[in-house]
């Protein structure tokens, strides 16, 4: 069922719309967990911006589930949408990720009390070589390898300590965008957004993928009637996509890399954008490596590309505990979140996945392994 709502101003003129068409309610009700929400671009005629709210399927691709229409990018119209979006749509998200507009950030705060918001990286880096590029000269690749290895960091305390000696390095006390960037780093540093569910929809070529997604629809050259046509073509092109793509997993060969009966199964239960999601975790289980220490410690070492890792395994008293959270969506799999103390992100938790996923939808799981308490 097409849905909308709008408003009009004092003169009964068109202030903000927004629409959802049936296959992106559909669409939004399964896959809804997360979202990007995008204003970059207007509608020319009436200099008007364009809010688009896209998504991943459960076989990677971008959908649509709604578009918006705005007068201005003012707190009151961003608090409209949110609240109108939520009303419409049934259920507010877990987490939105757009960029670090100030009024869009106090709009979602109020109207989407429970969702976690995150700025997109990729709009935050796409602005480096304005902000520096003149200012460090030389040494700006320099500063930009540096911040991605800030960037790439799981311990808050370790990020924190490293922050302060990029700043110190380039001399960049009294840069009025580093200081901006450290103050919202709650917003944008996965050292502190490891416990929220994002769906692989922060890395920068799915930010790409998304841009370039929503080019499709508006340019500058769009006027507001072609603009809500060229909404209705995309929907009816994403529509045909996953038809395909639904034909193409049910008539994939098998694949496996093991004789496993958990991989056997994940495969005739996944999609195969999920199962190769999956395969790749499961392969990996076999770089790891626990090793006892001493008196009732013990050592995970991660080996990887010809490096050796180290990481002590992090006490919860007597075991580890791990979350596993699998939403299965139309056979196959949204995505999978595990969260495991400070190595949710790349260490414990991966090599725990095979052991884990199998069955149900949500799993709370615990690895029983007696370990030094500090």
């Amino acid at each position: 069922m097409f849905q909308y709502a709008f408003t009009v101003d004092e003169d009964r003129r068109l202030e903000h719309l927004f629409w959802c068409r049936s296959q992106s309610f559909d669409w939004y009700k399964k896959y809804g967990d997360v979202f990007v929400f995008d204003t970059t671009y207007r509608v020319n005629a009436y200099d008007m911006p364009c809010g688009i709210f896209v998504g991943i399927d459960n076989h990677g691709k971008t959908i649509l589930f709604g578009c918006a229409i705005l007068r201005n990018e003012t707190t009151y119209a961003f608090k409209w949408l949110m609240k109108t979006f939520v009303s419409i749509m049934k259920k507010a998200q877990k987490t939105i990720i757009t960029d670090q507009d100030p009024w869009m950030t106090q709009a979602i705060a109020t109207e989407m009390p429970t969702t976690k918001h995150s700025f997109c990286i990729w709009h935050i880096t796409s602005k480096f070589s304005c902000w520096f590029a003149a200012l460090l000269r030389n040494d700006y690749k320099s500063w930009c390898a540096d911040f991605y290895q800030l960037y790439k960091m799981i311990v808050p305390e370790e990020f924190e300590y490293n922050w302060s000696l990029m700043v110190a390095k380039y001399k960049l006390e009294d840069n009025k965008h580093i200081q901006g960037l450290y103050n919202i780093r709650y917003f944008w540093a996965p050292t502190y957004l490891r416990n929220i569910f994002f769906g692989g929809m922060i890395t920068t070529g799915r930010s790409e993928s998304i841009n370039a997604f929503i080019k499709k629809f508006v340019s500058s050259h769009t006027s507001l009637t072609d603009f809500v046509k060229q909404v209705d073509f995309g929907v009816e092109e994403i529509s045909q996509g996953r038809t395909h793509t639904n034909m193409i997993t049910a008539l994939r060969v098998t694949s496996l890399k093991t004789k496993s009966p958990l991989e056997e199964q994940a495969f005739q239960v996944f999609t195969s954008f999920a199962f190769k999601k999956f395969q790749e975790e499961f392969t990996r289980g076999n770089q790891y490596s626990i090793i006892h220490a001493e008196g009732n410690g013990f050592i995970l070492r991660y080996f990887e590309e010809g490096e050796k890792n180290i990481y002590p395994i992090e006490s919860f008293g007597t075991e580890i505990q791990l979350h596993v959270v699998v939403k299965i969506l139309n056979f196959g799999v949204y995505f999978v979140v595990i969260y495991c103390g400070y190595y949710s992100t790349k260490t414990v938790s991966r090599s725990h996945l095979c052991i884990y996923l199998y069955g149900g939808v949500v799993m709370h799981c615990k690895l029983l392994v007696p370990v030094k308490k500090r």
